[in-house]
């Protein structure tokens, strides 16, 4: 895949950063290298406007890439957090280690995977959980979890 040309020298994304990151659109790359940049940030400054434009900087992305990348403001990166646990809750439920569990062992390894997923930005939820941006995300969330547990479970 050949990398795009941006006009006026604009920084591209890294498709090496991102494991499989050459099949990802870049709205999707661009937002996953914010949400790395903006964990550390968000623990100690919340999930604001400013913490997002300082983590897009940190990210070395341009404003037109942060907007590609999430739109809404944080509450677009809350979403993709709970979008890299739900993946890892499928990845859990899709190996061959749950080949022979019950439903109730499976739903239980994919809440596992779900909250492990997670555990490293604990600090950064803990700021979201009293965040405006979170009652927009939260409720979503749970769903989009619940969902990619069910679905895994097969």
């Amino acid at each position: 895949m050949d990398p795009v040309a941006y006009p006026s020298g604009a920084p591209t994304a890294d498709a090496s950063a991102t494991p499989g990151a050459d099949d990802q659109p870049p709205s999707e790359r661009y937002r996953d290298r914010l949400l790395d940049a903006m964990l550390p940030l968000a623990a100690s400054e919340g999930w604001t406007d400013a913490t997002l434009a300082r983590a897009a900087e940190a990210a070395g992305l341009t404003e037109g890439q942060v907007m590609l990348a999430c739109p809404s403001g944080p509450s677009d990166l809350l979403d993709a957090l709970g979008a890299r646990a739900a993946k890892a809750a499928r990845a859990a439920l899709g190996s061959e280690a749950s080949a022979g569990l019950r439903v109730r062992e499976k739903a239980a390894l994919g809440v596992r995977a779900y909250l492990a997923a997670l555990e490293s930005s604990k600090p950064a939820l803990k700021r979201a959980s009293g965040s405006f941006h979170n009652l927009l995300s939260g409720p979503k969330a749970a769903w989009l979890a619940a969902d990619a547990i069910w679905t895994g479970m097969g």
